[in-house]
């Protein structure tokens, strides 16, 4: 054993469960289960996407305000994280223009990552040195052109007429102002930037972000040709200010690709959610053979296998040879017998199985699972 008392120890690493459980209650509910002969570790753990924010204020970051458009451009209040006593920030894009502003559905062609870019102003008058974008719950596909509009560069249309906001003014656009590029350079030359990710997606290329995720932004088949097209002759434009801008890079392609302008503009670092806070929580140095990992979400389906939580939570175990078990709400019937043959996986445990309806799986989880797992979950410690 590797506590001191002789105690297993078990790490409880989950994502939320949207719209049934929080981290909070999915580990009360697991320490209401696990026997007092364990020896339990809690982690905030998020993936990039929404709910960053609050896994930052648990550590300890303070909330910061500022103003800055929201998915649709209209002016609003949103929050920041800032690390205490140091000048560095974070933005969550959920909060700034995320999906949670489309109270009306979704609107691929005008949703505007406008509010980035005006936000990373914000910040930097503030003194900051450093600044990481969680790019995840975004619901654009603007390929980034907001944030440059942000920060007063101006991207033009052949007619040298200022674009604009949103995919329908990207896919005119046809040069970016070197004069402004160089101004917002140097304005920033003193700012790190590290992209924090919940996908590999790529601005451009196979993987590219409007094959992966435009349809559930909204966008129908042929618009999703278009907006490809679109993506394409953008890049040409970033490598215009960047010849070593790569748009097939893993990570461009988050959030309808509004990493790229980062990379093109500034010297920028990416890493996934996962890497952030497992090094941030000290999960990631933590794990030692005979650990036994629990981990799960809402839902687990082919997006699950991209840098989420709940894989890397079980390659994290793999690596050190411990144990992990997963409990998901659902499950794509295609991802069963992916999940369950994991090595490290040993058990795998689906609420909606034991639910009649799908409302019930996600009211009842935390009964569901003390009534059809206990037994199955104490057999494992």
């Amino acid at each position: 054993m590797n506590s001191v008392d002789g105690k297993r120890r078990v790490h409880l690493a989950f994502d939320k469960f949207r719209g049934s459980l929080t981290q909070k209650e999915i580990n009360s509910v697991l320490k209401g289960i696990l026997p007092s002969t364990v020896d339990i570790h809690e982690y905030v753990i998020a993936d990039g996407g929404e709910g960053s924010l609050d896994a930052l204020f648990a550590l300890g970051w303070t909330p910061i305000e500022v103003v800055a458009a929201d998915t649709l451009g209209s002016t609003k209040k949103a929050r920041v994280a800032q690390q205490v006593d140091q000048p560095i920030y974070a933005i969550e894009l959920a909060e700034i223009c995320g999906v949670k502003w489309l109270t009306r559905g979704p609107n691929p062609l005008h949703s505007t990552t406008l509010g980035i870019g005006q936000t990373l102003e914000a910040l930097r008058k503030r003194g900051a040195r450093e600044i990481l974008l969680f790019s995840g719950g975004s619901a654009s596909n603007d390929g980034g052109l907001g944030v440059l509009q942000g920060l007063g560069i101006r991207v033009l249309d052949k007619k040298n007429r200022i674009v604009k906001f949103g995919l329908s003014g990207l896919k005119h656009a046809a040069s970016i102002n070197g004069d402004d590029v160089t101004r917002v350079r140097d304005l920033y030359s003193t700012i790190t930037f590290t992209m924090v990710h919940d996908t590999h997606a790529t601005l451009t290329g196979k993987e590219n972000c409007i094959n992966l995720f435009a349809e559930q932004k909204g966008l129908g088949k042929l618009g999703r040709y278009f907006a490809e097209r679109t993506l394409r002759k953008w890049a040409a434009l970033l490598q215009g200010i960047n010849p070593s801008f790569d748009p097939h890079k893993a990570g461009t392609g988050a959030a309808g690709g509004v990493t790229s302008p980062f990379s093109a503009l500034f010297s920028s670092k990416f890493t996934n959610g996962f890497d952030f806070f497992s090094h941030e929580t000290g999960l990631a140095n933590s794990i030692l053979p005979s650990d036994l990992l629990f981990t799960g979400e809402g839902r687990f389906d082919r997006t699950s296998r991209d840098k989420k939580i709940v894989m890397p939570t079980i390659q994290l175990a793999e690596k050190h040879g411990a144990e992990c078990a997963v409990i998901v709400g659902s499950i794509a019937e295609s991802e069963r017998d992916f999940l369950a043959q994991q090595r490290a996986v040993k058990k795998v445990c689906v609420i909606a199985d034991h639910a009649t309806t799908a409302d019930e799986s996600i009211s009842r989880a935390s009964e569901i699972i003390v009534q059809s797992f206990s037994d199955q979950i104490k057999e494992l410690v």
